[in-house]
């Protein structure tokens, strides 16, 4: 420990961090933070951890990141190299840069989706999905890209594919 660095229980943290009992037991359990265990002074001690002053700069470094889209992966490595005190901003920059590649694709996929959708409604009646429906079939054909959309067997109701 630091010399004049306070230390707290998880209660504290907990309410100086607005962060979950739970959740920094979570990080912990994944060695995002470290507490530190007070020595031994007797036989029967309690199991009480305390938590360094760095470990609330840290839990609120590990909720920023989350909320841009981090994986917890990606910010153990981000938070090993501000342990190391390493420069980090190339290696944040090139952090930050594929995230914006990925929440890219991602958008696309969701614009992609959005509009299959919005065809299959737009050609869809209500009770289409009684007796199987082609437009939902080939949204799904499209989606997964194979092409070809499931069999349907329309002889055994004897009705047509309802939708247009």
């Amino acid at each position: 420990m630091v010399k004049g660095e306070t230390k707290m229980l998880i209660g504290e943290l907990s309410k100086r961090t607005g962060i979950s009992r739970d959740t920094i037991r979570f990080y912990e359990k994944e060695a995002l933070i470290i507490p530190t265990k007070p020595p031994r002074k007797a036989f029967f001690s309690n199991n009480y951890k305390d938590y360094p002053d760095a470990v609330v700069s840290s839990l609120l470094f590990i909720q920023g990141t989350k909320a841009l889209g981090f994986t917890l992966s990606e910010i153990r490595e981000m938070l090993k190299l501000r342990s190391l005190k390493q420069k980090g901003s190339k290696n944040w920059t090139a952090k930050a840069e594929e995230k914006l590649a990925e929440i890219d694709r991602k958008i696309a996929d969701l614009n992609n989706l959005k509009t299959l959708l919005s065809e299959a409604l737009a050609r869809c009646s209500d009770q289409c999905l009684d007796e199987g429906c082609q437009v939902l079939d080939d949204a799904v054909a499209k989606k997964s890209k194979s092409g070809s959309p499931p069999m349907r067997d329309n002889r055994i109701s004897g009705k047509g594919n309802c939708c247009s």
